[in-house]
């Protein structure tokens, strides 16, 4: 129930929901109704019927329909100057047959635009905000953003057009030889700074003074219109065939002869003067948008905006082709007038003064809704951040309506901005810049819909009917063709210039709250080729890159505290491939671990925006940590697009978690195709200190390969060397993809760190290790230590015979370190030092190579089956990489490096 009565009884909070929403059709009529009943008193008899109507239409209270909201603002910027001025050139030049051809273009193009708009108008509720509103809620803050900018452009140049028009009617009107008429740029700057200004007054009225103001505005440009069509419906003074050289003298009135010396272009007319004059013509058809400014002031915007927006076109081409039929016919030889042709109108109408009047009051009228226009599209780009500099989040004040200053800010920065541009030149000139600029918002438009389309945004729901896929194909491809004819360059500097501020804006802008378009077609295009990687059924090494799933246990704040390193590193470590931050909140399925799980992620994107690396957040929920890992690294990722390395922090790093069970993960991920890399002292990765060393010594610090087989203990397994080829490959592969990085390619370098049983061995391993390092074609420094005293103080033990492998003499010798490995399970180190002083050995090594190292990498032995040697393997861990500078045991289990073409 939507009477009066029904809404004094309703809650004043859902009645004001209702009424700023306008959720109920005809809610806002009914109240306004009684509003006025109220206030008006019809009832009362003072006035009567119709005066009451006529003080409603000219002081109306509620919002306004088609006609005064959508019709008379796109009917003011339509029928503009070019009617009175232009088009007796224009049928002087083209004839009245081009003409009709370029206005049939022009109600092509028109109703593009209006399909477009009436697309997205009835796609939603609309509110107070004009075209940016309406593209910018349907396409988001990118492109609506970048939109907007060329939205304030053509506002800006449309004002600069009308100003500099109105300079030329005046200069016109008190011409008397119009063929001595050359446009004066100095006079023009002051007739338009003084027009600019009472235009912005006006405008600072309001919307409503505004639709008071275009009414009477539109009623006399009205009346200079059919004064000026019935003047040339006159009997005239010459006669056909009569050569004239003044333009009363060719006047013949209503004439089949005149009609047809005016039918055809001139001798040599040209693609290129058809191109030059369409645009000087379409130019008053870029009024047409002024019909959307007031969509929070118009009563329903889905009807009345297609509706007002038709019919204002429709009746501006009416009026041209009655205007052009009414020249052509009534005027003998139009091409033979040259400039003197350009005030025809003027000198044939029953009063100069009436046409000036008209053509006054149109530009009067289109300067005033470009103001409002361009300001309002200012204003709503603060609000939502894409205007560079100018942010309601850093300068608050600028939403704010406490004061004139703070409400008006935005028409003076328009203003300012149009009075800074009024030197721009005579309307000739601007005109192909606002005519390029009309054609490329509705080329922008349509490939926006139609991208809504292809994408199948299930939220775009259109009602306009004669809106389709076809439409937004026609849309987006014509006008940019007309574009390229009309001029080139310019049309290439549009297309540039709108790309390269979308793409800013999709670097910088916030987050919208009203979506953006261009996630929408991201979504759809991964979703495509994530179906079409699926579908690859080969496997190659050749594109291999690490994909990281880091696991976590601790809170994000905890770990940015305590170890960002470790997550920078990871960052650097990625070079193009996927990387997931995960975390098990360890609890029993239910409402609370759905809520700790919603927590944590938050917290984790929240992280990841702060420290600007490129991850994704993963959470699982598991009654222990070791499930949780478990859906983490089986269920991350999507499709082929998944993790294939664990980064796993050191034990004692991972809350709630202990030794055992941080073994047991291990031995898991071992078992399936996953690479592993345990992290440990990363907290001591200072990335300060490495750009520090460089810069005081000029030398890169080394990231360290130690190419070496570390058996453990537990794992006293005779050749066991084969196991440790992929994963020492595995080591080379991530210190090189790790330098691949532009700040760690500048401050580091790769060293392969390698160990021989006896002091004359090591020039040979560190040629072997070139020949292959160039093989693979990693640039690295190599180093080759020996232990030969190390294996001395065991000579009192039975020294068992190595058992070296005989060389194959078609081997080639580049392939030495995995394939004769110097120091293996079989060698003198091996055979002669007991486990536990082998360990103690690497890691003397480690600590005594770890001035200059910045950060080292190890290949990890697997986890024995022996439960038993199992236990002691973390410990085993333990002892090796004690002390050690910044360490990543790496296990892998299939070759990444490809040598191949």
């Amino acid at each position: 129930d939507t009477t009066p009565d029904s809404m004094a009884d309703a809650d004043p909070s859902e009645t004001e929901e209702l009424i700023n929403h306008a959720e109920v059709d005809g809610f806002l009529d009914v109240r306004a109704e009684h509003v006025e009943g109220a206030d008006e008193g019809e009832p009362h008899g003072e006035a009567s019927p119709r005066g009451w109507w006529l003080q409603r239409f000219l002081f109306p209270k509620d919002k306004m329909g088609s006609f005064r909201g959508v019709y008379v603002p796109a009917c003011i910027g339509v029928i503009g100057p070019t009617l009175f001025l232009k088009i007796s050139a224009v049928l002087a030049e083209s004839g009245l047959l081009l003409t009709f051809a370029m206005i049939a273009l022009i109600s092509l193009l028109s109703f593009l635009l209006i399909s477009g708009i009436s697309a997205i108008v009835t796609n939603g509720r609309m509110r107070m905000g004009g075209p940016y509103y309406l593209i910018s809620r349907t396409l988001g803050a990118e492109l609506g953003g970048a939109i907007g900018f060329l939205l304030v452009f053509e506002h800006v140049v449309a004002v600069v057009f009308y100003l500099a028009t109105i300079s030329e009617i005046l200069f016109l009107a008190n011409t008397p030889d119009p063929t001595a008429y050359v446009f004066d740029s100095r006079s023009a700057e002051i007739v338009s700074t003084v027009f600019l200004a009472m235009c912005a007054i006006f405008a600072l009225l309001g919307l409503r003074w505004y639709s008071i103001i275009a009414v009477l505005l539109f009623g006399v440009k009205m009346i200079a219109v059919f004064v000026a069509i019935i003047s040339f419906l006159r009997p005239g003074s010459a006669s056909p065939q009569h050569a004239c050289l003044h333009s009363k003298d060719c006047f013949t009135g209503p004439s089949e002869e005149s009609l047809r010396s005016n039918l055809y272009p001139v001798k040599d007319f040209t693609l290129s003067n058809f191109v030059t004059l369409f645009a000087v013509v379409f130019a008053a058809f870029s009024g047409l948008s002024c019909g959307a400014n007031l969509t929070g002031d118009v009563k329903h915007a889905g009807r009345n905006i297609p509706r007002g927006m038709a019919f204002a076109s429709l009746t501006g081409v009416m009026l041209f082709i009655a205007m052009a039929m009414a020249i052509s016919s009534s005027v003998w030889g139009l091409h033979d007038l040259g400039n003197e042709g350009r005030d025809l109108v003027m000198l044939i109408s029953f009063s100069k003064w009436i046409i000036v009047a008209g053509m006054v009051a149109c530009c009067v009228g289109t300067v005033i809704v470009h103001l409002i226009g361009g300001a309002t599209a200012i204003r709503l780009m603060v609000r939502d951040g894409v205007l560079f500099g100018l942010d309601v989040k850093r300068l608050p004040f600028l939403d704010s309506r406490q004061t004139w200053l703070r409400r008006e800010w935005q028409l003076l920065l328009i203003w300012l901005i149009v009075q800074c541009c009024v030197f721009a030149g005579s309307p000739d000139v601007v005109a192909p810049m606002l005519s390029l600029s009309f054609l490329f918002l509705t080329s922008v438009v349509n490939a926006a819909l139609l991208l809504l389309i292809l994408i199948g945004a299930p939220s775009f729901r259109p009602k306009f009917r004669l809106f389709s896929r076809y439409t937004a194909l026609v849309g987006m491809v014509l006008p940019l063709v007309v574009m390229f004819f009309i001029n080139t360059t310019l049309t290439l500097i549009f297309i540039g210039a709108f790309f390269v501020v979308l793409v800013v804006l999709m670097i910088l802008s916030p987050p919208a709250e009203f979506g953006e378009i261009t996630h929408a077609v991201l979504y759809h295009q991964v979703r495509k080729y994530l179906l079409r990687l699926g579908m690859t059924k080969t496997y190659t090494t050749k594109f291999w890159r690490p994909s990281l799933l880091l696991l976590e246990t601790k809170r994000p704040s905890e770990f940015e505290h305590e170890n960002p390193e470790l997550v920078q590193f990871a960052n650097a470590l990625k070079k193009g491939g996927l990387f997931v931050v995960a975390s098990v909140v360890v609890e029993e399925y239910g409402s609370e671990a759905l809520r700790m799980r919603d927590r944590l992620l938050d917290a984790w994107s929240q992280l990841i925006q702060r420290t600007q690396i490129k991850a994704l957040p993963v959470c699982t929920i598991a009654p222990t940590v070791r499930t949780g890992i478990h859906h983490a690294c089986l269920l991350a990722g999507l499709g082929r697009m998944k993790p294939n390395t664990l980064l796993l922090d050191w034990f004692s790093n991972m809350s709630g978690m202990c030794p055992a069970e941080y073994v047991s993960i291990i031995k898991d991920i071992q078992m399936t195709d996953m690479h592993i890399v345990l992290c440990r002292n990363f907290e001591a990765l200072n990335v300060a200190a490495i750009q520090d060393h460089y810069r005081r010594t000029g030398r890169p610090m080394y990231i360290d390969v130690w190419a070496l087989p570390v058996s453990m203990p537990s794992h006293n397994v005779k050749g066991a060397w084969p196991e440790y080829n992929p994963s020492v490959n595995m080591c080379l592969q991530l210190a090189n993809t790790l330098r691949m990085n532009r700040w760690w390619k500048q401050h580091t370098q790769m060293r392969v760190m390698a160990l021989v049983d006896n002091d004359s061995d090591v020039f040979t391993e560190v040629a072997r290790w070139q020949a292959y390092m160039r093989y693979i074609r990693m640039p690295a420094a190599i180093r080759a230590d020996s232990v030969q005293a190390r294996i001395e103080q065991f000579r009192n033990r039975a020294p068992s015979t190595p058992k070296m492998r005989a060389k194959d003499p078609s081997e080639p010798q580049f392939l030495g370190p995995h394939a004769i490995p110097h120091v293996s399970t079989d060698s003198l180190f091996f055979s002669h030092v007991d486990p536990d002083t082998r360990l103690r050995v690497v890691n003397e090594r480690i600590l005594a190579h770890s001035d200059s190292t910045c950060l080292s990498f190890l290949p990890l032995s697997p986890i024995p089956s022996d439960e038993l040697m199992s236990v002691r393997y973390l410990g085993d861990l333990d002892a090796l990489t004690l002390n050690s500078p910044p360490l990543a045991l790496v296990y892998s289990r299939t070759e990444v490096i490809f040598t191949d073409l």
